[in-house]
């Protein structure tokens, strides 16, 4: 066998191997037996079915569903990627095909029924003229009438050849409904004719009305279908010719009952005859421009033909150029006839000219489905080679799907990598720095300092830590140091507050930045410190175990600038007076007691709630520091308690009226010698503090 063909990825061989504990009987084949390389496509689909839990079972509406992790199912899924692919193809040019074909055919039937359409114009117009001549003539040569009854066959012929009937939807008179309907209309006009007295202008007036309903019928004919198609130039080429023929043909008709009568009754049927001979020669020149044909044959067949243009251009002057038109004369019967005779034949050239158009347009269009005949082929041509190299796409892109899956597998997987290790970054840059400005940094913006104009922080540091680190080894400080603050973070998460750094011992929170809390900042430190002392109250020296922490704790609420230091390591750091008198809190407190300033203590009075007292000791003016930079309020207070707040320890009444400790730290003893502050990481000590009387 062919192990090339029954390769599988090494996902799948594990995914494969970590199965093997479940037996799967397929053709005696036991799954924990033999490992994945050494099965056949069957097997290994049902093993990896197996693995995920599918059911091989289908319905008849799941025989080409496959699952494309399996040998089995890539293929269907590859066949059905083919015939999503192939059968719209097919389709299309089916579509393209029969649309085409449909199109020349609509060509063809449009240009016949425009002919149709133009041939009963024109019977309609030699009816009509032949009318005129007739009631010019009568009584005086029988000729006239047998050519009106010899043209009235030829009409009807022409009208049983026109196609469908749209005429009712172009008027709303009762003869337009139907084919029927016009027809008895015309020969009940005709019978008329004979029977009642008719007039020359009479039957001009009846003629002309449904001539024109005839023209336009024939522009909408071609109006949206042939017009723009590739023999668009010839149809408006052949709707021009029929137009001009149409006004020759009232100009015929005009100069018959002029040359018959030897005047016009008024300036109406003047005017008209005037700008139908004008019409017609704008129109045969505005169809020479859209088809060359028309003006070669207008020129060759009626134009070169000087005897007779000349004889219908000077009867044409001998009627415009008359001084009174309206001037009752005598009339001329063969004039008449003369006339007539040549604008037929004028007439019949533009017929001519028409029925040459049309057989340019039909062979046009023939052309043109020999060449979409062409390209059809040439298209399945293309197609069929396609079809031929089907099984070598059909392997190129199961190999290309094949790379791409495991490639997308590979991707997937170093992408969960990538995000783990984004967010483990993100959380420690954001330990480090404020989110917000960690977002800021990241975007390689410029991160400005900013004014708050209230906030509360506090300063804790372990009492006698000295001490113990001389007592214990670098190992054990880092131990116990670390296990204490990181009590204290799990402590801190529970309120508003954010921690600014530690440094050895000592341990900085703020409230009130980098996001804004109101008057709120003040309840959260004091709220967090009185919950830090009683746990650290339980809490003992991990390798002293009888003795346990003990903290001091300073508290300052003020205003500071916050900013963003450094490029190396950048620290986000508050500066200000605050600051320092923060520390200073912490400083001049004492042991497990919680050190407020005045703004402290008149900012958790306005809240209420927590029991505080005043320290009797003034520090402030002990202090060149605190007293030049604290103003009105000196004193400072104790923070003991707060209302509804479960501690390990109550709170004893007793510690209000009497302060244990020295005023200042267990670091200076007593008397008016000279007596050091304890060193603070926070702040530059300058010079010492002398301390006067201990009341």
């Amino acid at each position: 066998m062919d192990r090339r063909k029954n390769k599988v990825s090494p996902i799948l061989q594990a995914s494969a191997c970590n199965t093997s504990q479940r037996s799967l009987r397929a053709g005696g084949f036991r799954f924990g037996a033999d490992s994945p390389e050494s099965m056949t496509h069957s097997q290994l689909d049902l093993a990896i079915m197996e693995m995920m839990n599918i059911n091989p079972t289908r319905t008849p509406w799941q025989i080409c569903e496959g699952n494309p992790i399996t040998t089995k199912g890539k293929r269907l899924q590859m066949a059905k990627m083919l015939m999503l692919t192939l059968f719209p193809c097919l389709v299309l040019m089916g579509i393209t095909a029969g649309i085409w074909g449909q199109r020349i055919v609509s060509y063809v039937k449009t240009i016949g029924q425009c002919i149709n359409v133009e041939r009963f114009v024109k019977n309609l117009q030699d009816e009509r003229d032949k009318s005129v001549l007739y009631l010019s003539e009568i009584g005086r040569d029988p000729r006239a009438k047998q050519e009106l009854l010899s043209q009235y066959p030829l009409t009807d012929k022409a009208y049983e050849d026109l196609p469908l009937w749209p005429l009712r939807a172009l008027s709303s008179k009762s003869h337009y409904q139907s084919k029927e309907a016009f027809l008895a209309y015309l020969n009940e006009h005709r019978y008329e004719f004979f029977s009642q007295g008719k007039t020359e202008r009479t039957e001009l007036a009846f003629y002309t009305e449904h001539i024109n309903m005839f023209l336009q019928w024939l522009f909408s004919l071609a109006d949206g279908r042939v017009a723009t198609g590739s023999v668009w130039k010839e149809m408006v080429a052949f709707l021009h010719v029929a137009d001009a023929k149409t006004k020759l043909g009232t100009e015929r008709a005009l100069g018959v009952y002029y040359f018959t009568k030897g005047h016009f009754d008024n300036a109406e049927s003047y005017l008209q005859f005037i700008e139908s001979q004008d019409n017609a020669n704008t129109t045969v020149a505005s169809a020479s421009l859209y088809s060359s044909l028309v003006g070669q044959v207008f020129h060759r067949e009626f134009l070169d033909n000087k005897s007779l243009a000349d004889d219908i251009k000077f009867m044409r002057a001998s009627i415009v150029h008359v001084e009174n038109p309206f001037e009752k004369s005598n009339g001329s019967l063969s004039l008449a006839r003369y006339w007539f005779d040549n604008l037929t034949y004028q007439m019949d050239v533009m017929l001519h000219i028409q029925q040459l158009l049309c057989e340019n347009m039909i062979e046009t269009l023939r052309v043109r489905e020999k060449e979409e005949v062409i390209e059809l082929g040439a298209e399945g041509s293309v197609f069929a080679v396609a079809l031929i190299v089907c099984p070598l796409i059909i392997q190129a892109i199961y190999t290309m799907t094949s790379r791409m899956h495991v490639f997308s597998i590979s991707l997937a997987d170093k992408t969960k990598q990538l995000n783990k290790e984004k967010n483990r970054t993100d959380t420690l840059l954001y330990q480090m720095l404020p989110k917000a400005v960690a977002e800021t940094l990241k975007k390689n913006e410029e991160v400005t300092a900013e004014f708050y104009e209230s906030v509360t922080i506090f300063f804790s540091d372990i009492v006698g830590f000295t001490d113990i680190s001389a007592s214990s080894s670098p190992f054990q400080v880092v131990q116990m140091l670390n296990s204490l603050y990181s009590s204290f973070d799990e402590r801190i998460g529970r309120y508003d507050v954010y921690k600014v750094e530690t440094i050895g011992d000592a341990y900085m929170v703020a409230s009130g930045l980098p996001k804004r809390n109101g008057n709120r900042h003040s309840a959260e430190i004091a709220t967090m410190s009185l919950d830090l002392l009683d746990h650290i109250s339980q809490l003992e020296i991990p390798h002293m175990p009888e003795k346990k922490f003990r903290l001091r704790i300073g508290l300052h609420t003020g205003s500071v600038v916050a900013g963003v230091v450094g490029l190396k390591m950048p620290r986000y750091c508050l500066f200000g007076e605050t600051v320092s008198i923060a520390s200073r809190m912490e400083s001049f407190g004492s042991p497990n007691k919680i050190h407020l300033s005045g703004t402290t203590h008149a900012a958790l009075t306005e809240i209420g709630g927590f029991s505080m007292t005043r320290r009797e000791k003034e520090i402030v003016l002990g202090d060149s520091m605190l007293s030049m930079v604290i103003k009105g309020d000196i004193s400072t207070y104790w923070l003991w308690d707060k209302e509804g707040m479960h501690r390990r320890q109550a709170f004893n009444s007793s510690q209000q009226s009497v302060d244990h400790d020295n005023a200042y730290s267990p670091a200076c003893s007593p008397g008016p010698e000279a007596c050091h502050i304890p060193d603070n990481p926070f702040i530059q000590r300058r010079g010492s503090v002398v301390i006067c009387d201990e009341n």
